[in-house]
């Protein structure tokens, strides 16, 4: 999500946009029909007050994102849905007009079997890694 303007601010910046991934969904096949969008996290243990939650899924129940060689998070994971509510209300009461920028993550780790659209009728296996 992109920050929030300080109040001292929002008299010369009445719009404010808050970019967040749709949903809290990951792509993980450019194959469009064959995908599916899932919410992903970092680490699959964190407390947190509230507890997180993306469209009905926990914490322990969601995938992590993909990892490097060191295992570390290639980026980071979905805000929960109570972190996007309470970032629009806490705009709209700063007297800020939000407009709610949703997008799709991809997450494709290297090694892909998965059949690469770009190729010739989608034959040859391996969709590039993070596109």
């Amino acid at each position: 999500m992109r920050h929030v303007l300080p109040r001292s601010a929002v008299p010369a910046h009445r719009q404010q946009q808050l970019h967040h991934s749709c949903g809290g969904l990951v792509r993980h096949d450019l194959r469009a029909g064959n995908c599916t969008m899932r919410p992903k996290v970092e680490v699959a243990a964190k407390t947190t007050v509230p507890l997180w939650s993306v469209n009905g899924v926990s914490r322990a129940s969601a995938h992590l994102v993909s990892r490097d060689a060191e295992d570390r998070p290639v980026y980071g994971g979905i805000p929960a849905d109570f972190a996007v509510v309470q970032a629009i209300q806490e705009m709209k009461a700063r007297g800020l007009r939000v407009t709610f920028y949703p997008f799709l993550l991809m997450d494709m780790p290297p090694g892909s079997t998965l059949p690469n659209p770009d190729s010739a009728n989608a034959a040859t296996p391996g969709q590039p890694a993070f596109p």
